[in-house]
C-alpha cells in the first residue's frame, strides 16, 4: 500500500455523513450498546479481582451450607458434604465478565442408605452415543433384603422387651421415597425432587445467617437448582451456581443431572 496515494487519507467526520444526511451503504457506524455488551462478555477481568470474588464465594457459601446442615435432620435428612469448584475460576482459565462461580455439593442419603450406581458405558448397550458414560442412582437400605427383627416395625408396647435390642439401641426410621428423593413408587433418585429439596433448603439456611450480611440473594434462575445471584448495596452483582451432586463411590468422579447453562435438561431419574 502506497501511503503517498492522493486517494487514501484518514475519514474525516464529514465523510460518514453524505450530502442527502444518510450513512454510505460501506459505512458501518457501532452501536454503543452492542460495543458495551461486547466489553461486557469478552473483556478479561484482572487476576486480583478474580482472587478476590473467590474468596469472598468461598467464605459466603461455607457459611450457608453450614446453616443448611444445622438444619438437616441427623436420622431422616440427606447429609451435605463440602463444596467443590470447578471451572475458570477455581482452575485458572481465561475468566470473562461477568464472573461466574460453579461450585459442586456433594450430597448423600442418611444412614442406613446408600446410593448404588448403574453406569451406561458400555457400548454393547442400545444407547445413544451422548448418554454413553451417564446413568442411574438407586437408594437402598442396607440390610433391607433381610428379614428385620419385628422391634423395627411394630410398637411393643412397654410389657415387653426384644433380647436382641435394648431400649437404648437407636432405632433407625425406615424412609419413604418422597423423603429419599425419588421418583414416585421408585427406589431412582430423581433431579426434580433433588432440585426442589435443594432450593427449599437454601432459601431456609439464607434466612438464618441473612442478619450477618449486608445484600441480597435470589434465585436467578429457578430451572437450575442453585442458580444464585448477590446483588450488593453498590450495584455490584456477584452470581454463582451451587450444583447438588452426587460422588460416585470414593472416586473424583460426580453424577450431576445438568448444568446450569444447559438449555436442555434430562428427565426423570437422576443421571
Amino acid at each position: 500500500v502506497d501511503l503517498a496515494d492522493p486517494k487514501i487519507r484518514p475519514v474525516e467526520d464529514d465523510d460518514v455523513i453524505s450530502e442527502s444526511g444518510s450513512v454510505p451503504p460501506r459505512m458501518m457506524v457501532p452501536d454503543k450498546q452492542v460495543l458495551r455488551n461486547f466489553c461486557d462478555k469478552c473483556t478479561y477481568t484482572s487476576g486480583h479481582e478474580n482472587w478476590r470474588v473467590r474468596e469472598f464465594v468461598e467464605g459466603f457459601t461455607d457459611d450457608l451450607l453450614e446453616s443448611l446442615r444445622s438444619m438437616c435432620d441427623r436420622n431422616t435428612g440427606m447429609e451435605v458434604g463440602d463444596f467443590v469448584g470447578i471451572g475458570s475460576m477455581f482452575e485458572s482459565w481465561k475468566v470473562c465478565t461477568p464472573l461466574m462461580c460453579d461450585l459442586m455439593v456433594p450430597f448423600s442419603p442418611p444412614d442406613p442408605h446408600s446410593f448404588q450406581y448403574d453406569l451406561w458405558c458400555s457400548s454393547s448397550r442400545d444407547m445413544p452415543p451422548d448418554m454413553l458414560g451417564c446413568g442411574k442412582i438407586s437408594v437402598s437400605r442396607l440390610g433391607e433384603e433381610e428379614v428385620g427383627c419385628l422391634c423395627g416395625s411394630a410398637d411393643l408396647g412397654e410389657d415387653l422387651l426384644c433380647l436382641l435390642h435394648g431400649r437404648n439401641d437407636a432405632v433407625k426410621v425406615a424412609l419413604g421415597p418422597d423423603e429419599l428423593l425419588c421418583s414416585k413408587g421408585t427406589h431412582f433418585l430423581a433431579k426434580d425432587q433433588v432440585m426442589k429439596w435443594f432450593q427449599v433448603s437454601v432459601t431456609k439456611a439464607w434466612g438464618r445467617i441473612s442478619h450477618k450480611y449486608d445484600f441480597e440473594v435470589t434465585f436467578r434462575n429457578l430451572d437450575s437448582a442453585g442458580a444464585l445471584k448477590i446483588r450488593f448495596r453498590s450495584g455490584k452483582v456477584v452470581v454463582l451456581n451451587l450444583i447438588p451432586v452426587v460422588q460416585l463411590g470414593d472416586t473424583d468422579a460426580y453424577f450431576v443431572s445438568h448444568f446450569p447453562s444447559d438449555r436442555d435438561s434430562l428427565p426423570d431419574p437422576y443421571r
